[in-house]
């Protein structure tokens, strides 16, 4: 089953968070969310990610939108043509997408951020 998580915001204490949900094929079922304070109200900030079915080097669960690092530059997760794959910055329609599968493979892609909590890593390149 697809896996997604909804980035989140307090609108009492501005704390980001995420929501996990899993499509069924008829509806969405929320994972969980941990109340941030004791008023908490909750806003999307951004569209669902998608889960691409592959892991970086640590294991971790890669997400579209992530901010990776593989073969010494910054790159982001993108969905482009019906494919994901790595693109250079947000606005870049040329995807390399036979390159990501056989990098998480061979353990060489490395998340270290994602555009809602760390935008401005994209911004260093």
């Amino acid at each position: 089953m697809p896996e997604f998580r909804i980035p989140l915001k307090c609108n009492n204490c501005n704390k980001l968070g995420w929501d996990y949900q899993v499509w069924n094929g008829q509806q969405f079922i929320t994972d969980h969310i941990t109340p941030c304070c004791d008023q908490w109200t909750l806003e999307i900030q951004g569209k669902p990610q998608q889960y691409i079915e592959l892991k970086d080097k640590e294991r971790a669960k890669i997400f579209e939108w992530d901010i990776v690092k593989w073969a010494g530059h910054t790159w982001v997760i993108r969905y482009i043509e019906g494919k994901y794959g790595l693109a250079r910055n947000l606005n870049d329609d040329f995807v390399h997408s036979r390159d990501i599968g056989i990098q998480c493979y061979y353990k060489t892609v490395e998340i270290i951020g994602n555009i809602i909590e760390n935008p401005e890593l994209m911004e260093k390149e």
